[in-house]
């Protein structure tokens, strides 16, 4: 299905239906792929075939990264670096980045090794999360 979705997204063999494949990503998901969850992520977070909703992207990201997709736990490590969370750093409605900046403590991402820089960026500069200096330490030096 992700394929496919693929497919559909880009126009590969096919017409580009950014709808299709939001709806062959959401089937995926909804199978407990845990690609499926992390492509439906993107959707969100791109406003592939939906509205964009950065909340959304992240708690799907979240939950793929749960499942043991690397993908998604870089995606989560690059949501905190995006322009879109300074908007709700100015609101004070921050998305809670403590469940990826616990796991990176000690560790780096499987296959991503920039992800811990990223992350100390993001914790730095107190995007999405309270600025911690000793944590954005240890990120950046993962």
């Amino acid at each position: 299905m992700i394929n496919l979705g693929d497919c559909y997204e880009n126009g590969i063999g096919t017409s580009v239906d950014k709808q299709k494949a939001f709806e062959l990503y959401q089937k995926a998901a909804d199978l407990g792929d845990a690609s499926g969850v992390n492509y439906l992520g993107v959707c969100y977070k791109n406003g592939i075939g939906t509205s964009i909703d950065i909340q959304k992207a992240f708690e799907l990201y979240q939950k793929a990264a749960d499942l043991g997709d690397s993908a998604a736990q870089y995606n989560l490590a690059m949501i905190g670096n995006q322009d879109n969370l300074n908007e709700n750093k100015k609101k004070k409605n921050k998305i809670d980045l403590s469940y990826h900046i616990n796991e990176l403590r000690g560790e780096v991402f499987e296959g991503y090794r920039s992800t811990g820089p990223n992350n100390g960026i993001g914790v730095f500069n107190e995007l999405g999360c309270e600025s911690n200096k000793l944590i954005s330490d240890k990120m950046f030096g993962a």
